[in-house]
């Protein structure tokens, strides 16, 4: 403290603002640092997080879509399916864009971003053999023998023996029709047609189950199965009454009706097995497990994003409250700072000049032994020092005032003895001796006193050896002898001299007293 009091004003001064502009400068720089992580970390989350997220969570519907709408078309056909496929693999593309985007932009040694690229890597990897599929299923559904494997042996395979069985057992009933008819060759013909209205229901309740699947069309085909073995035993047991090329027709009509019936049970497996479509089996076993595995790459990579996002949302909001914390505290320091300043300060210079002040007020109500303390080696020190010098010489000064005054006053008084000595002169009243404290003075008053006495003796000396000479003479003297005798003795030298002189007295006095109404010895 005392190295600051023995500091000059400005210094003191550069010193407290300094100080706060340092605190200030440090709280910005603080301040600035976190709310720079802080941007950073918004930045981050607003420009990579954020989006990333956003993008790998469009990706993710749209790849549903996608599965969606391949599934829709091949189940239904509806070719709206198609359309929205294609839209919907467009906007999945846009999102593996955007998603490639955002990794090259964001930090190549994060470890997020490490992972990020990986993960798009798989996806790219797993789209490019996605890719290509939909559109090979999307032909193999509008091939519908291709795409139902029991319908195609049912039309490739079974169908040509179906037909075989029909002409020759149309060419069996044309040769019955052409034999004279006879109640045998009747029953005959009733089990040919009983053969042919069953293998026909038959073969359509076939035709149902393997279109559709449905079990009512199985239950068809199995009873008219039934009815259709019953037909044939007949036949077979009646073979031998038949013609000759009607029995090699029936033959024929077995074997075919045999191969037939071995192709059926593949069919039923295939219809109720899981390959009955072969576009929904090889969506199922080749695209669907694609899709999942992008899928489950997809949700990956969001959940990370999201963890990341939160991270930085996380980091965000702590270096906001941090600056916040630091500001807070900053801004504390500097005030305590400014109240610490404000006190040295009060004490350093408003103390010393309020104190200065009160020794200035004392002074003007007359106190002049009143003096500053010095209290620094600053301004104000020198300030107090200088006031102290000038009070010292001001009361100096006053005192030599006083004494002029007091001197001053001493000789009104005295010119005033010597003005009522002239009254008593002309009054002749005058006692010399009245003069002898003004006659003591050695300067020119005391001189004119001195010269008024000597003046006044010898006037006196000189009337009364007048007065003894007119009573020694005893003259009578008339009034106009005596006027004369008097003009004679005015209009002497001496008279002349002493009017003269009662004349500078008055002057003196006039002009030492203006308002004292003095009579002149001369009137």
């Amino acid at each position: 403290m005392g190295w600051f009091a023995d500091r000059s004003i400005a210094q003191k001064l550069s010193v407290g603002f300094g100080s706060i502009v340092l605190l200030t400068g440090v709280v910005i720089t603080v301040g600035l640092v976190a709310s720079g992580r802080a941007t950073s970390s918004i930045d981050r989350t607003t420009e990579i997080q954020a989006p990333t997220s956003l993008a790998a969570s469009s990706a993710q519907a749209d790849l549903l879509r996608m599965i969606g709408d391949v599934r829709g078309y091949l189940a239904l056909g509806d070719a709206d399916y198609r359309r929205d496929y294609e839209v919907a693999r467009a906007s999945f593309e846009a999102d593996l864009a955007e998603l490639d985007r955002l990794a090259s932009a964001a930090d190549p040694n994060a470890p997020a971003t490490v992972i990020l690229i990986g993960r798009l890597a798989d996806l790219r990897a797993a789209y490019t053999q996605w890719v290509a599929q939909p559109v090979a299923l999307f032909d193999l559904h509008d091939d519908q023998l291709k795409r139902e494997p029991a319908l195609r042996i049912l039309i490739e395979d079974a169908t040509p023996r179906v037909q075989r069985v029909l002409v020759s057992l149309a060419a069996a009933l044309q040769t019955q029709t052409e034999v004279p008819p006879s109640a045998a060759d009747v029953a005959v013909l009733t089990d040919m047609a009983d053969f042919q209205s069953s293998f026909l229901s038959m073969l359509a309740g076939l035709r149902g189950y393997v279109t559709t699947g449905r079990d009512i069309f199985k239950f068809e085909y199995t009873a008219n199965a039934t009815i259709n073995d019953t037909a044939m035993a007949r036949l077979m047991a009646i073979r031998d009454r038949l013609q000759p090329s009607q029995r090699d027709q029936l033959d024929a009509i077995r074997a075919d009706r045999t191969e037939f019936l071995n192709l059926v049970p593949t069919m039923f497996t295939i219809v109720a097995g899981p390959n009955a479509r072969a576009d929904l089996a090889s969506f199922r076993d080749h695209a669907v497990p694609v899709g999942d595995g992008m899928l489950a790459t997809l949700t990956l990579l969001a959940s990370e994003e999201q963890a990341n996002l939160r991270a930085d949302l996380g980091r965000g909001r702590s270096d906001l409250s941090n600056a916040q914390a630091q500001a807070l505290i900053g801004g504390l320091g500097a005030f305590l700072l400014a109240v610490a300043l404000a006190f040295v300060f009060r004490r350093a210079i408003a103390g010393p000049i309020v104190r200065l002040t009160r020794v200035s007020e004392a002074i003007r109500e007359g106190d002049l032994g009143a003096r500053a303390t010095v209290e620094s080696g600053d301004e104000i020190g020198t300030l107090a020092m200088t006031f102290n010098g000038m009070t010292a010489r001001l009361e100096q000064t006053v005192g030599q005032l006083n004494d002029r005054n007091r001197e001053q006053a001493e000789y009104i008084e005295q010119v005033g003895h010597v003005t009522s000595a002239a009254g008593a002169v002309e009054a002749d009243m005058f006692e010399p001796g009245t003069l002898d404290g003004v006659a003591a003075r050695d300067d020119a008053l005391g001189q004119l006193a001195r010269t008024f006495q000597r003046m006044a003796r010898e006037v006196r000396a000189r009337e009364e050896r007048l007065r003894d000479q007119v009573h020694e003479l005893r003259i009578e003297i008339d009034e106009a002898r005596q006027a004369k005798k008097v003009a004679e003795i005015t209009d002497t030298d001496f008279f002349r001299g002493l009017r003269s002189r009662a004349a500078e007295l008055r002057r003196i006095v006039d002009d030492v007293d203006p308002g004292n109404d003095t009579n002149g010895i001369d009137r």
